[in-house]
């Protein structure tokens, strides 16, 4: 599983990442929140159809809420709060993230090289 790059700018400081630093997104990764809340995702979609980007349950004690699935169209970017960790947090301390398109079915290589995923934590 790929590890999303986590930019930490909650100190007022400037976080930035070299040119071709983030690599393509993957069907699954997962993120590691430097803090329990004040976090988002950004996903910025060049792929010529939109993605279904699910936040998976994880196992404290709001995970009876389920899964969180958010569709971005194709050409958008959208930036997705984590602010429920107690929703999605794993044990390991780890959120994990899976794309899909939105139907459902699996993204092809061409397709995820056109994605971009980075959490900024806030």
């Amino acid at each position: 599983m790929e590890s999303v790059s986590v930019f930490d700018v909650s100190g007022g400081g400037v976080s930035m990442a070299a040119n071709g630093a983030l690599t393509p997104a993957a069907s699954a990764q997962s993120v590691t929140p430097a803090k329990d809340a004040r976090m988002a995702l950004r996903v910025c979609n060049g792929a010529p159809a939109a993605v279904a980007v699910g936040i998976c349950k994880g196992d404290g004690p709001r995970a009876v809420l389920g899964k969180k699935t958010v569709n971005v169209p194709a050409g958008q970017t959208a930036y997705i709060a984590l602010f429920d960790t107690a929703r999605f947090k794993r044990h390991d301390g780890t959120i994990a993230v899976e794309l899909s398109a939105q139907d459902g079915g699996a993204l092809t290589a061409e397709q995820l090289s056109a994605i971009s995923i980075e959490a900024v934590q806030l």
